[in-house]
């Protein structure tokens, strides 16, 4: 009895092995197939809503469905507008115990200026 039982587990073993192969090997054809069907969905949504905003396509749709017209000359008005100017208020200088020890030690905080010959 042991001897069989000892035959047939490497047997047992050897099968289940064949057809865990078998199962992985099915499912990974079904996704490759679901994933064919899911490029090919995602490239015909793409196409759609590409074509569902063109300008055209927009546009016939306001004038046809909306009612909608383009506007005529005297509905445009063109608006000329002067440069804006700023009115910009500087606070006044504090000094702060750090500006008050650099002029005490005779350098400033920034010095853009060439050096002296």
């Amino acid at each position: 009895m042991v001897m069989a039982v000892l035959l047939t587990l490497p047997a047992l073993f050897f099968v289940s092995q064949r057809a865990h192969r078998a199962e992985t090997g099915y499912s990974i054809m079904r996704l490759q197939r679901d994933l064919g069907h899911l490029r090919a969905e995602n490239a015909r949504l793409l196409s759609k809503a590409t074509a569902l905003k063109s300008p055209q396509r927009i546009e016939r749709y306001a004038t046809t469905e909306l009612g909608m017209v383009p506007p005529r000359l005297p509905q445009l008005a063109a608006i000329t507008v002067g440069p804006a100017v700023a009115e910009v208020a500087v606070p006044p200088e504090r000094r702060g115990a750090l500006r008050l020890l650099s002029e005490w030690f005779g350098r400033s905080e920034a010095e853009a200026r060439e050096p002296t010959r």
